[in-house]
């Protein structure tokens, strides 16, 4: 027998059936948002059942800062408007928000007064998250668009600068080439030959060696021969470099050098060329008697460069990117000046590789410009300094050492490290201090020699067979052995990331150390813990 689908039961039934199938949730409300239907997909959806929501105001979904959506949601379904998927963010029994999409209609009594709507709710979270990584993806991809059409960019500006650059001293060479094996012979003529010939030479040599330092920075490949050094002597060092330069444009150089400043630890040729390019760089962008002024001077624990000019200036929209490689201000200072545009790029990394910062400043365009390199003192010669007012500079180890250091007469000192040199390096700094240095190359041999015997000071190596650096000092942190708790341990170790220092200093370690080894902070701070037990 075929249903009559005319009779209203039915089709309430069916009806129902829709309703309660629907993977979208059907809530049905009044026009004082009171809620009087909610079927099984809203409390899937949603978290709320049918008994908590029915009779309930729909607020109870509605986030606090989207109450007012109600308001005007009711105003038009009072005038008998639909509001069609609107998307929204609605609130979970649990609290959380969901991102969803309502269509909402008016429902009309028997005398087709509207008495409340029907809302269909969606929950289009996953949907929205779809379209936001899209839309991540897209700008992602938008972003290494542009940086690849920069970088391309760069290419051909580098490409162009250096063929220029190259040619132009290439020109010089050749054509005086020419003239020499021609007829002009005479003396005066050959002395002018060889004087641009070397000239252009010289040029062509620093613009390849520019090229080949940017490389060997990119790659990692700079390796810096630590010392302590006079910066004094460094500095003179590159103004004499630079004094012919800057005679033929009639530019004065005047230093002043503080003493207190002058000696840190670092690489003395890096750090020439660092000034060399400052000083080159304040030459050329600085007009006929002109001057510039080289200072060295302290600021808290940093001794600092300051390199200042009369000459041009920097556009302040141009200061950010003053230190980018392949860089110059514009294209008229690249034809005008020359230059590949890496020296200040390389000042940069080259101050960074010594855990220093660079700055530019200048006022604009004709106020000059000056550059500021600060450099960290070794903590034991700040130390001393503020204590002393001044540092008695070691001669290189291991032949000698001058350096007027601490006393360790009577401490006794164990080593652990795997690598002898280390090792022995470490023990002679301390023995000629007075210090009673033994070396072990493992943590369980150092563990047997804490029980036999009683140390001031405990040295260790991190990367150990065996038993690292960090297991070896968590055993002797909970030996038992009330000596070897309270020895003050120090950290001398390769690793000289912040990570590696903190996980050093929770496993036990008193104080962290890089290598190399620094002799002046060695002392001061194996002096220092030889005095006291560890807390």
């Amino acid at each position: 027998m075929t249903p009559d689908y005319g009779d209203q039961q039915i089709q309430a039934a069916y009806l129902a059936a829709i309703v309660n199938s629907s993977d979208d949730a059907i809530i049905g409300k009044n026009l004082q948002s009171i809620v009087t239907s909610w079927n099984p997909a809203a409390e899937r959806i949603l978290g709320f059942t049918a008994e908590e929501m029915v009779g309930d105001s729909i607020k109870k979904i509605i986030p606090p800062d989207r109450l007012g959506e109600e308001e005007e949601i009711i105003a038009k379904i009072c005038q008998g408007e639909q509001v069609s998927h609107f998307e929204t963010i609605r609130r979970t029994r649990d609290g959380q928000l969901l991102e969803v999409s309502v269509t909402i209609s008016p429902i009309r009594d028997g005398s087709g007064r509207i008495a409340g709507a029907s809302t269909i709710l969606r929950n289009i979270s996953e949907r929205k998250l779809h379209e936001r990584e899209r839309e991540e993806q897209l700008e992602r991809e938008k972003h290494l668009r542009t940086e690849a059409e920069r970088a391309n960019q760069i290419k051909n500006d580098f490409i162009t600068t250096l063929s220029h650059e190259l040619r132009t001293p290439l020109t010089a060479i050749l054509g005086w080439s020419q003239i020499l094996r021609g007829s002009a012979n005479d003396a005066e003529s050959v002395t002018r030959a060889v004087d641009v010939i070397y000239r252009n030479a010289r040029t062509l040599t620093q613009l390849v060696e520019d090229m080949l330092d940017m490389n060997r920075i990119l790659m990692g490949r700079v390796k810096l021969d630590l010392q302590i050094l006079d910066l004094s002597s460094v500095i003179s060092a590159a103004v004499e470099s630079v004094s012919p330069s800057a005679d033929l444009k009639q530019i004065t150089i005047t230093k002043a050098i503080d003493p207190a400043a002058a000696e840190i630890r670092g690489d003395p040729t890096r750090l020439q060329q660092v000034i060399w390019n400052l000083l080159t760089n304040a030459i050329k962008f600085t007009p006929k008697d002109g001057s510039v002024d080289i200072l060295l001077d302290q600021y808290e624990d940093y001794a600092r460069i300051s390199v200042r000019d009369t000459g041009m200036g920097i556009k302040p929209e141009f200061l950010p990117r003053v230190f980018e490689r392949f860089t110059q201000e514009d294209s008229s200072t690249t034809r005008k000046y020359g230059g590949l545009g890496l020296g200040l790029a390389i000042v940069k990394n080259l101050v960074e590789l010594h855990g220093g910062v660079v700055a530019a400043e200048s006022e604009g365009e004709g106020r000059g410009a000056t550059f500021r390199v600060m450099l960290p003192l070794p903590p034991a010669l700040s130390r001393i300094r503020a204590a002393r007012g001044e540092l008695h500079r070691p001669t290189d180890f291991p032949d000698g050492m001058s350096w007027e250091g601490p006393t360790l007469k009577g401490k006794n000192v164990l080593v652990v490290d795997d690598d002898p040199d280390a090792s022995e390096i470490v023990s002679r700094i301390l023995s000629q201090y007075g210090a009673e240095v033994t070396t072990v190359e493992s943590g369980p041999t150092a563990l047997s020699m804490l029980d036999s015997s009683r140390y001031h000071v405990l040295i260790s190596d991190i990367a150990m067979p065996e038993m690292d650096g960090y297991e070896f000092v968590r055993a002797i942190r909970e030996s038992g052995n009330r000596a070897a708790e309270t020895i003050p341990a120090i950290a001398l170790t390769a690793f000289s990331r912040s990570e590696d220092r903190r996980k050093a200093m929770l496993a036990g370690f008193d104080i962290f150390l890089s290598k190399p080894v620094d002799p002046p902070e060695l002392l001061a701070v194996v002096s220092r813990y030889a005095q006291r037990e560890r807390d």
